[in-house]
C-alpha cells in the first residue's frame, strides 16, 4: 500500500470517526434510518423496514441493513448507526486518491483524497445516519470501475465493468433508481465521446445479470409480500414526485446546487481560481483539457444539470458530484505547484488561494469563540478551546502558504480537520447526556402498562429511538392531541409554549413531570451564531401526564 494512501486514510479516519457519538440521533431524518434498523434488530424481520413499528415504504433497505448490521456489532447507539456513512466518506477519499494518482500522478492521487477528507461536505454527511453518502460512495465507484473499463484502449475491459454494475446495484439498493441513472447519465456520454468499438454482447450481458441479482430481488420479495402498493409508493411517489413536484421540498432556483457545492468543499474552494488559466486558455488559444479533464467535467457537469432541473432539491443530494470536483480541484492546486518554482509560474494567484483557505478556516474559528456556550448549554471551556484552535490553524495556514508554497495542501488539510473537529467537539457535543435522552429516561421511568405516549412539536422523530417502544401519534392537529390525553392514561413530551396554550383546551388536568433547556445545534445556521442571539434557539421542553404522579 502507497504511503500517500495510508495519509488519505488515516486522515479520513480522523475527519470522519472522531467523536462520531458526540450528538445524539437528530429529530430530522437521520432518526428514520437509526430506529428502523433498531426495530429490525428488535422483531428480526429484516425485510420490511419500520419506522415506529409501522411499515416504512420511503427507502430501499440497504442501508437499514447496514445499520442493524453494525448495531448487531456494536450494540445500539448513535456512533454505530452512523459506522456505515463514515466508512463511505473514507471509501471516497480513496477513490478519490486513486483517480488523481492513475490519471495525473501521485501527488495529485494525494491531494484529492485530502480534500474529500477534510471538506466540509463530506465530514458532515460522514457524521449522520443518513444513506445519502453511501449512495454516493456507491456512485463513485461505479462510476469510477465504468471509467476504468474505458481508460485503456481497445474493448471495454471487462472486470472493472462487473464491478460497475456491482456498485450499481448496490446503488439502487440503497436508494433506487438513482443510483444507476447518475452512473449511466455520466459514462454514456464518455463511452460516446470515444467512439468506442467495444460494448461486446458477452460482458454486458453479464454486467446485467451482476446488477439485476444484486438490485431487483429485494423490490421482488417486497412486491411478492405487500403487493403493489409498495411498488407504487416507492417508484411513483417517493422517486417521481420526489423529482418532479413540490410535494416533498419547497421548489427552489435552478441555480441552487452552485453554493451547495461551494460551501461543501470548504476550505478547498478558496483554490476554485487555479482553474481560472485553463479556462482562459480554452477560450483563447482552444487549448482542449486533457482526457481525464474532460471526462471529470462531464461527471461533474451531467449529474449537476440532472440534480438542477428536479423541482425537488436538497443540498445532500449534490454529494456525488463532490468527488470529480475535488480530483480537478486537485489536479489544478498539482499543476500549480509544479510550476510555482519556475520564474512565470504564477506562485502569487497560488499563494493568494492558499491565503484564502487560512481565512476562511479562522473566520470559523471567531464565529465559534463568538457563540454564547453557556447561554446555550453547551461547554464553555470546549468551545472556547475549539475556536482558539481552529483560529490557530487557520494562521498557521496563512503563514505555510506565505513561507513555502509546497506546505499549503498540507496546511489546509491540516486546517480543515482542526475546524471540523472543533465542530464536532465543541459546538455539536453537549456536555453529559444529550437532553433527548434524559427526556427519554425519564419518560421511560413514568412509562407504565397502561399508557400511551406521544410528541408534540419537539423529538417528534428522534425520541421513539430513544425509547425504544411505539408512540401514538404525533398528531396532526390540536383535536387529535386533546382527544388523545382526555381518553386514556397518557403522557406527552412538548414545547412549553405548547403546554401553556393546549392545558386549557384538554378537559383532564395535565401534570408537569419535567422540564428541559433544548439547544438544537444540528439546526443551526451561520447567522444565528453571529446575531448571538441564544433565546431564539433554545426552546424549553417539558414532559406532562394526565394522571397524577
Amino acid at each position: 500500500m502507497r504511503r500517500s494512501l495510508l495519509v488519505v486514510l488515516a486522515v479520513a479516519g480522523v475527519a470522519f470517526f472522531a467523536g462520531l457519538d458526540r450528538a445524539a440521533i437528530s429529530d430530522a431524518d437521520e432518526a428514520f434510518y437509526a430506529e428502523a434498523a433498531r426495530e429490525m434488530i428488535e422483531s428480526g424481520d429484516y425485510l420490511t423496514p419500520r419506522y415506529n413499528y409501522e411499515n416504512r415504504f420511503q427507502k430501499p433497505v440497504l442501508f437499514y441493513w447496514a445499520v442493524a448490521a453494525a448495531y448487531a456489532v456494536a450494540g445500539v447507539g448513535a456512533a454505530a448507526a452512523r459506522i456505515s456513512s463514515a466508512l463511505s466518506g473514507i471509501g471516497i477519499a480513496a477513490i478519490a486518491w486513486y483517480l488523481g494518482r492513475r490519471w495525473f500522478g501521485e501527488r495529485t492521487g494525494l491531494i484529492a483524497g485530502l480534500i474529500v477528507s477534510t471538506s466540509f461536505g463530506c465530514v458532515a454527511m460522514a457524521r449522520l445516519s443518513l444513506p445519502d453518502l453511501p449512495l454516493a460512495f456507491f456512485i463513485t465507484a461505479s462510476i469510477a470501475a465504468g471509467c476504468a473499463a474505458l481508460f485503456e484502449p481497445g474493448p471495454v475491459r471487462s472486470r472493472p465493468m462487473l464491478l460497475a454494475a456491482m456498485a450499481a446495484g448496490l446503488g439502487f439498493l440503497t436508494k433506487g433508481p438513482i443510483g444507476l441513472i447518475v452512473p449511466l447519465v455520466v459514462l454514456i456520454p464518455i463511452l460516446l465521446l470515444e467512439r468506442r468499438d467495444a460494448l461486446r454482447l458477452g460482458p454486458t450481458l453479464l454486467a446485467l445479470f451482476v446488477f439485476a441479482t444484486i438490485a431487483l430481488p429485494w423490490y421482488g420479495a417486497m412486491t411478492a409480500v405487500h403487493g403493489t402498493a409498495y411498488l407504487h409508493s416507492f417508484f411513483l411517489t417517493d422517486n417521481l414526485e420526489r423529482f418532479a413536484t413540490t410535494r416533498f421540498n419547497y421548489p427552489r432556483p435552478a441555480w441552487f446546487y452552485v453554493p451547495i457545492i461551494l460551501g461543501g468543499l470548504l476550505p478547498w474552494t478558496a483554490f476554485a481560481p487555479l482553474w481560472i488559466p485553463g479556462i482562459v486558455g480554452f477560450i483563447r488559444h482552444r487549448a482542449a483539457p486533457s482526457r481525464a479533464t474532460l471526462w471529470l467535467l462531464l461527471w461533474a457537469v451531467f449529474p449537476l444539470l440532472l440534480f438542477s432541473v428536479s423541482v425537488g432539491k436538497q443540498p445532500r443530494y449534490v454529494l456525488p458530484i463532490l468527488p470529480p470536483v475535488a480530483v480537478l480541484l486537485a489536479a489544478a492546486l498539482d499543476e500549480r505547484l509544479a510550476s510555482a518554482g519556475r520564474p512565470a509560474g504564477g506562485r502569487r494567484l497560488l499563494v493568494g488561494c492558499g491565503i484564502a483557505a487560512g481565512v476562511v478556516v479562522i473566520a470559523a474559528g471567531i464565529v465559534l469563540l463568538m457563540v454564547p456556550a453557556a447561554a446555550l448549554g453547551l461547554d464553555d471551556r470546549a468551545l472556547r478551546a475549539a475556536g482558539i484552535a481552529t483560529s490557530i490553524a487557520g494562521v498557521l495556514a496563512v503563514l505555510a502558504a506565505m513561507w513555502r508554497a509546497s506546505w499549503i495542501p498540507a496546511a489546509v488539510a491540516l486546517a480543515g480537520l482542526v475546524q471540523m473537529l472543533s465542530l464536532q467537539f465543541g459546538l455539536f457535543s453537549t456536555p453529559g447526556t444529550d437532553v433527548v435522552e434524559r427526556v427519554a429516561l425519564e419518560l421511560r421511568t413514568r412509562l407504565r402498562p397502561d399508557m400511551q405516549w406521544t410528541t408534540h412539536d419537539i423529538f417528534v422523530r428522534n425520541l421513539v429511538f430513544y425509547v425504544g417502544s411505539r408512540q401514538s401519534g404525533p398528531f396532526e392537529n390540536d383535536a387529535g392531541l386533546i382527544a388523545f390525553l382526555r381518553d386514556q392514561p397518557a403522557l406527552t413530551v412538548m414545547t412549553l409554549p405548547e403546554y401553556e396554550r393546549l392545558a386549557p383546551l384538554v378537559a383532564t388536568p395535565l401534570y408537569e413531570i419535567g422540564r428541559w433547556r433544548f439547544f438544537n445545534a444540528s439546526a443551526l445556521r451561520i447567522g444565528t451564531l453571529v446575531e448571538r442571539n441564544p433565546e431564539r434557539e433554545l426552546r424549553t421542553v417539558v414532559l406532562v401526564s394526565n394522571r397524577p404522579n
